[in-house]
């Protein structure tokens, strides 16, 4: 590629350095290559260090795009969301972006469309990989399904946006409920052992809805409906030995059983809780 010149006698005169740093940053756009889903990111022919952009997870602009780094490294293990194996042998490493902030979508992860997916195999991708760099976990509006999933490390969960009490037409919200009749819980955050060996610090939830009912349609969207017998056994979040515990926003909604069970926490700053048609709290 031919070299760009850079001038403006308005302006002082720009270092080699930062000259050479903005032309290696058009180049890398220039040359950075775009495709559709993952399925074709693991046919396409990729060599060490490219960077490649992905339109969508499944399908272009489903929400799932994101770019990655391609890698050659026998030490990551694909789990289909932050590493990607491809057909050549290779790998396709997710790229956090500067916001440090990734959709569910980026994972893999499918939102109720009249067919039932289960999230907790891609909250556990996340939570492996906070190992390696605390990330927040952005979740788009819509209803999620979650089989019983225990938090064990710092965490930060996001929904679209904050909710609206008693908006009956609002399907805009970001709902994580419950997979199964007679589930235990939707979180366990903390040590599930009856003498406690850890406790979880520092982790954040904000704008998310937590419910045991079931989606119905509503506008051009869904929302949770209560179901008779649809209910939770333990509770719809259990935090257990937990510290420096921040909740922005959290709503618990159609829940047979308590919502809500507090046990041995310190620290812990809810802003706004709301409850609809929930049996009870624990504390």
């Amino acid at each position: 590629m031919r070299k760009i010149k850079f001038q403006n006698d308005s302006q002082p005169a720009i270092n080699d350095t930062t000259l050479n740093q903005m032309q290696d940053n058009i180049e890398n756009e220039f040359n950075k290559k775009t495709i559709s889903n993952i399925e074709e990111l693991r046919a396409f022919d990729l060599e060490e260090n490219d960077i490649i952009k992905t339109l969508g997870y499944y399908n272009e602009f489903d929400g799932g795009g994101a770019e990655y780094q391609i890698v050659n490294d026998d030490t990551l293990i694909e789990d289909g969301s932050f590493i990607v194996k491809l057909n050549n042998g290779l790998k396709a490493k997710l790229i956090i972006p500067e916001s440090n902030t990734i959709s569910i979508k980026q994972l893999g992860a499918k939102s109720y469309d009249g067919e039932k997916y289960n999230i907790a195999p891609y909250l556990a991708n996340y939570q492996n990989y906070l190992d390696e760099k605390f990330v927040k976990l952005y979740i788009p509006n819509g209803v999620w399904h979650c089989s019983p999933f225990n938090w064990v490390k710092t965490f930060s969960l996001i929904g679209n946006k904050p909710f609206v009490e008693g908006d009956n037409n609002n399907h805009t919200n970001t709902y994580i409920t419950s997979l199964e009749d007679n589930q235990e819980y939707v979180f366990y955050i903390g040590d599930t052992s009856e003498v406690p060996t850890f406790y979880v610090e520092d982790f954040s939830i904000d704008n998310i809805i937590v419910s045991s009912g079931e989606p119905e349609v509503k506008g051009n969207g869904y929302k949770i409906g209560y179901k008779t017998g649809k209910q939770l056994t333990d509770c719809a979040v259990h935090m257990k030995y937990c510290n420096k515990v921040d909740i922005g926003k959290i709503s618990f909604e159609n829940i047979i059983g308590p919502a809500l069970k507090i046990c041995s926490c310190w620290e812990i700053d809810i802003d706004k809780l709301f409850l609809s048609k929930v049996s009870n709290l624990e504390g």
